[in-house]
């Protein structure tokens, strides 16, 4: 067994990390400069191209500019006068809609007043019918009151005959005994 001391050890580990870590970087160097030399040229072409199509747009423009500027204002000219010719139909639509809204405002509703006052009769008869409704229970209750004084007297009638009925038996029994 091969015995190493640890100094040894860390500096070998450090050279190795140094090597591989070293070369990656010189690698990664040159192919970053390789990738922005190709990006660079690309870019350089297709500005180029690019520009080239701007200057023949630029050359056409002033004729595309002319043509569509007076074609614009054709268009708007014949806007402005439709406009101009709808002006006047427009104020007298307005003045039509003034005078449905004056007309609605002026309208007074023949059966307004007979729907409120059937609207009134409706509440008198609901009072109504509820006095009527509470003088029936009145009654009830006095009629109720009548039965039950009644039957209550009826009802002490007959334990009132039953104890007497009772109490003679008993002193005619009691009498028979001596």
């Amino acid at each position: 067994m091969l015995k190493s001391e640890p100094k040894n050890l860390v500096r070998d580990f450090g050279n190795l990390i140094d090597t591989v870590f070293g070369h990656s970087k010189d690698n990664f160097e040159k192919e970053s400069k390789n990738f922005v030399r190709e990006f660079e040229t690309l870019r350089n072409n297709r500005e180029r191209e690019n520009l080239e199509r701007c200057i023949i747009l630029t050359q056409d423009a002033p004729d595309k500019f002319a043509s569509g500027v007076s074609s614009l204002s054709r268009n708007v000219d014949g806007v402005l006068d439709k406009l101009k010719n709808s002006n006047p139909k427009f104020e007298l639509l307005k003045q039509e809609l003034d005078e449905l809204k004056k007309r609605k405002s002026s309208i007074i509703d023949p059966f307004a007043t007979e729907r409120h006052d059937y609207a009134k009769e409706i509440e008198q008869s609901k009072i109504d019918y509820d006095k009527v409704i509470e003088h029936k229970e009145q009654e009830l209750i006095k009629e109720y009151r009548v039965l039950m004084e009644a039957a209550v007297k009826d009802a002490a009638r007959k334990v009132g005959n039953s104890a007497g009925i009772s109490s003679s038996s008993s002193s005619s029994a009691s009498l028979g005994v001596i």
